[in-house]
């Protein structure tokens, strides 16, 4: 892994260099990945490690452990989406943590893509919000 600093010509001409750090490291398929990260480098390397760390259990074939898992569940979903798209979570666990009306929505197009009444759609899709409203603490 490493974690750098890029730099850039501005309008001027002038050498710059990026405010935010970035994370340089080779996947389960040995393809090096860039990463942006944040503009403290502590933080940056606690990013590339536990991105190094979920490398590891692709390579191995096995599920990331407790800690990892609420780790995936609190990066943002840009982030969790792009793991997904190089391989490195498969796409439920990418989808995890979607908010459920982005679900729902999702579902209610599908519906309408099967050439479902409106009607239907209203109906299914009032139904299940109704189900995502109850309050079970009463039972």
């Amino acid at each position: 892994m490493r974690v750098f600093r890029t730099s850039y010509k501005d309008k001027d001409g002038q050498k710059r260099i990026c405010k935010n750090w970035y994370i340089e490291l080779k996947d389960h398929l040995q393809t090096v990945r860039r990463f942006p990260a944040f503009t403290d480098k502590a933080a940056s390397e606690a990013l590339g490690r536990q991105i190094e760390r979920l490398v590891n259990y692709r390579v191995a074939g096995e599920q990331p452990d407790a800690a990892l898992s609420r780790w995936l569940g609190q990066i943002p979903a840009r982030m969790r989406q792009r793991f997904a798209d190089i391989g490195l979570l498969d796409a439920e666990r990418a989808s995890g943590g979607k908010p459920l009306a982005e679900h729902l929505a999702d579902f209610r197009m599908s519906l309408q893509a099967k050439g479902n009444t409106p009607a239907y759609v209203e109906l299914i899709i009032s139904r299940i919000s109704k189900v995502f409203k109850l309050d079970f603490c009463h039972f």
